[in-house]
């Protein structure tokens, strides 16, 4: 069953520094979230929202996430400016993380290696090439929680892109460094291969949860999933381990 928290109020928008996207500063159930709506485009919150789930299952950080509902009357009292990036009723909200700061290249160690490399071989399954960094430039998308120091996981919504960069993965990649401290070979993909196969479980509900508002902005709403299937069984074909060889 999908539950979904009713947005009582919009407070902002980050800048564009802060995400290209822009997301929203909302109100929701009495907790505060970042929103993306038609900003992020149909098939981005598909992705968010698909992506969110594996992730948790597969055992990575990632804020509390919710589809939020915006009421017509709301839209109604927000800026005009906004008007195009709320075209939908439906939004991706992910919770937000205070007080937190975006990860530097400083900060990457502080980090287990198994963590990290967690990621990476998840970033690969979905292929998310979105979680760049590197001396020169980069936005890898990810929060460091203050003080503690805790790596939280957020935005997927160029996932599952078809114009994948398996070199660019590799070299960009804020934690592409942790394949030679910690491989990953047979015994690794044998275990990783459950972990996938265990996250997978939940894929068909998942899809059940989302909203038909966004399937129906796609021009092949059941051939986009059947694509994400696919894609998620890459990891039982040899190629996949040699991304991350």
């Amino acid at each position: 069953m999908l539950l979904i928290e009713e947005i009582t109020s919009i407070e902002g928008r980050l800048s564009e520094d802060k995400g290209m996207v822009m997301p929203f500063v909302c109100t929701a159930g009495g907790r505060s979230f970042y929103a993306k709506g038609s900003n992020t485009l149909a098939v981005g919150l598909i992705n968010e929202l698909v992506c969110a789930h594996l992730a948790r299952a597969f055992g990575l950080p990632v804020p509390d996430f919710e589809v939020l509902r915006m009421d017509e009357l709301l839209k109604d009292v927000v800026s005009p400016d906004w008007a195009f990036d709320l075209q939908y009723e439906y939004l991706f909200g992910s919770a937000s993380v205070v007080p937190c700061e975006k990860i530097t290249l400083s900060d990457v160690g502080i980090f287990a290696p198994e963590l990290r490399r967690d990621l990476i071989v998840f970033d690969a399954w979905v292929r998310n090439e979105d979680r760049s960094l590197t001396e020169l430039d980069g936005n890898p998308n990810l929060l460091v929680t203050l003080p503690g120091k805790e790596l939280m996981v957020i935005d997927h919504n160029l996932a599952f892109d078809d114009g994948f960069n398996e070199v660019d993965f590799r070299q960009m990649h804020v934690f592409a460094g942790v394949l030679k401290e910690l491989p990953v070979q047979l015994p690794e993909q044998a275990d990783y291969a459950v972990r996938f196969d265990a996250a997978l479980i939940i894929l068909d509900e998942v899809f059940d949860l989302i909203p038909a508002e966004w399937l129906e902005s796609l021009p092949d709403p059941d051939g986009y999933l059947k694509k994400i299937s696919q894609r998620l069984g890459n990891y039982k074909q040899d190629c996949f381990w040699g991304l991350l060889s």
